[in-house]
């Protein structure tokens, strides 16, 4: 993915692996219905203004198909950051999917919690706590 590198979110260098999601019946189950409704809405708008291959670099090409099939809803790739070489530190979930954003959310931010490596305090006054606390809730983590 061409564009990692200038990523202000991750660090390019501590990127350890890249997963795809492109099975439709997969898809289906994790999109929500307003995330569906923008891919429809993605897919008529590229229709009617297609790539021009006279305007891509033949070497973007393919990247500029991926990034297609994340906006049309066919595809999401997770990418993970790893700054110790043991733990996940970061990642991002690209082709929106609100779901899968919070379920890693909720997996990630509690092992950065118990490690002390959280970037925000565990405080409940703090926004980003919050986030978290409703993504370990929304997936039974807590009862």
């Amino acid at each position: 993915m061409l564009d990692l590198v200038n990523d202000d979110q991750l660090e390019y260098s501590k990127i350890f692996t890249c997963l795809c999601i492109d099975d439709p019946h997969v898809l289906l189950k994790l999109y929500s219905d307003k995330e569906r409704e923008d891919h429809k809405e993605e897919i008529k708008d590229n229709r009617q203004n297609p790539l021009n291959p006279k305007k891509v670099k033949k070497t973007e090409w393919k990247y500029n198909h991926i990034l297609l099939d994340e906006q049309e809803g066919r595809r999401l790739d997770i990418v993970l950051e790893s700054k110790d070489g043991v733990y996940i530190s970061e990642f991002i979930v690209r082709g929106e999917c609100e779901r899968l954003n919070r379920y890693l959310n909720a997996l990630v931010v509690g092992a950065l919690i118990q490690g002390g490596e959280s970037e925000y305090p565990a405080d409940i006054n703090d926004e980003y706590f919050q986030f978290y606390l409703e993504n370990i809730e929304m997936f039974g983590f807590i009862n």
